[in-house]
């Protein structure tokens, strides 16, 4: 038994010398909590995306229902964290709307059968939204870790 417990343990440290990761990422993992939220709302805006996308072949206009959970979760953030950055928070709400409101725009485009064109530069700016979302949620990490 000793023999396995001495074999596993040459293992694990053999696995932990080759992981690695990135530098940047340690200023962002001081609250694992936040880490997990964070997570959990970036895959709720994948989530509402590809809801969203896989509905465009059918060329409906309908209305894109608004993930409310990340209005609820930064009010929550703003109410249990006495200091955090009031211009990521404002960021991350503002980003939030537009991003549901690119959503509704590509929506109402492929509805009315527009050009390729310009149904790609709609989805650029989903794309990009949702891209400033995961940024200012790595940023509110890092701001949590400098307090």
């Amino acid at each position: 038994m000793a023999k396995d417990i001495t074999q596993m343990s040459n293992s694990l440290l053999s696995a932990a010398s080759r992981a690695s990761f990135l530098e940047e990422s340690r200023d962002e993992v001081c609250d694992v909590n936040l880490v997990y939220d964070t997570a959990k709302l970036k895959v709720e805006v994948l989530k509402n995306k590809d809801e969203v996308y896989s509905q465009l072949g059918k060329y409906n206009s309908w209305k894109v229902v608004p993930n409310k959970n990340m209005d609820t979760w930064v009010h929550k953030y703003i109410n249990s964290t006495s200091n955090n950055n009031e211009k990521t928070i404002k960021s991350l709400k503002t980003s939030n709307t537009l991003f549901q409101d690119n959503l509704q725009l590509l929506v109402d485009a492929n509805a009315n059968k527009e050009s390729n064109d310009v149904l790609n530069n709609k989805a650029k700016e989903v794309e990009e939204e949702s891209l400033k979302i995961f940024t200012l949620l790595n940023q509110l990490k890092k701001d949590a870790c400098k307090r």
